[in-house]
């Protein structure tokens, strides 16, 4: 199962906050952890001043919220609001095309990425029988 790495609670702004528990929702499901291990790449999301970088390494999944030296394959930007209604569901990845988000570099990783911060892909999480 890939694994989900961030710094404390008190160290992350909102939006790191949001793409996290959504990241964690959808690790909780069998089609969240398949997308994941699939994913390679860096990913930078922005929403104001607020920046949100997602490491993608197949095994775990890093949030920072400092731009290390390198470099992102995919980023995207919109308002906080924009980044709440795709995780709601409201914005699909081929909504983005419409520009509320504006997007840009590998747009495939973008567009396998950002099913993972909607609800409406994040299956039920799975039973566990203990």
């Amino acid at each position: 199962m890939p694994r989900l790495i961030t710094s404390d609670d008190d160290d992350l702004h909102i939006l790191s906050l949001l793409v996290r528990e959504r990241l964690r929702r959808a690790l909780e499901t069998v089609d969240g952890r398949n997308i994941a291990r699939r994913l390679r790449g860096r990913v930078r999301l922005t929403a104001g001043e607020m920046e949100t970088f997602v490491v993608l390494e197949g095994r775990t999944i890093q949030l920072e919220q400092e731009n290390t030296a390198q470099r992102e394959h995919a980023s995207a930007s919109g308002t906080l609001a924009s980044f709440f209604a795709i995780c709601q569901g409201k914005i699909r990845a081929m909504d983005i095309l419409r520009r509320q988000v504006r997007v840009s570099g590998n747009l495939l990783l973008l567009r396998r990425f950002l099913p993972l911060l909607s609800t409406e892909n994040s299956n039920e999480p799975e039973e566990h029988n203990d």
